[in-house]
């Protein structure tokens, strides 16, 4: 039987990397992560014969999907639902047929600190372990999207079949900014090229930035805003 000893809580691991770093480790490793649940209700989709189950206390393993948009400060990378186990169908009465269920009230999770999500000692491992191998210029770099997505200048985009691999920032911002940020992680070694860079963002608009078109307008003071923003980690 599972047990609080045996989880530790991701927010414990999100506090000492930027979230965007822990978020992106957990997807490329097929993480799933536990919730510890009192007093909730679960709940089959549709309408057509829709079961709901009270439970006074249980872990669920959560339902992660690639679809899912990484926003700040609302939206998780995690879908609230949960799979339904062995464990979960006994509890609830629910057949492990349905496969997923969902909270109700829909699951609260911490964009910034991933509460109350919960990862098992070996998922726990596995994650430490590819945090330890990151390269510091890497955790720079994600230091670095993570004080702009913050800043709600980006948001990060998960995989999926209208957002091509790859293509994970979406800008709210002019496209000076991401020009600014793609020149001042370039000079400071982080990213191969600008071009490269650019070629994963898309504008406020959604459509993919022309790489090509690297320069900013003699008008714009991104680069100036931008670089107060991030000199400070560049610098650290």
């Amino acid at each position: 039987m599972l047990i609080s000893a045996d989880l530790t809580p991701l927010k414990k691991l999100a506090q000492d990397h930027p979230t965007a770093r822990v978020i992106d480790l957990c997807q490329q490793l097929q993480l799933t992560p536990f919730v510890h649940l009192v007093n909730c209700r679960l709940s089959t989709s549709g309408t057509l014969n829709r079961q709901v189950a009270e439970l006074a206390e249980i872990y669920c393993h959560c339902h992660r999907t690639s679809g899912t948009r990484w926003q700040q400060p609302q939206n998780p990378f995690l879908v609230p639902s949960a799979l339904v186990d062995e464990r979960t169908s006994l509890g609830s009465g629910i057949s492990e047929e349905e496969g997923i269920v969902h909270f109700e009230p829909i699951l609260q999770i911490g964009p910034r600190s991933l509460a109350p999500l919960q990862l098992t000692k070996f998922s726990r491992a596995q994650l430490e372990t590819a945090l330890a191998n990151v390269s510091e210029e890497s955790e720079t770099l994600h230091k670095c999207m993570n004080a702009m997505v913050n800043k709600g200048w980006v948001e990060y985009l998960q995989p999926n079949e209208q957002v091509k691999l790859g293509r994970r920032w979406q800008w709210q911002v002019p496209n000076d900014y991401p020009k600014a940020a793609a020149d001042l992680l370039f000079r400071n070694g982080l990213v191969d090229s600008k071009q490269d860079f650019l070629l994963i963002c898309l504008s406020q608009q959604g459509k993919p930035l022309n790489p090509k078109s690297t320069s900013i307008a003699d008008t714009s003071n991104a680069m100036e805003i931008v670089e107060k923003l991030l000199n400070p980690i560049l610098s650290a």
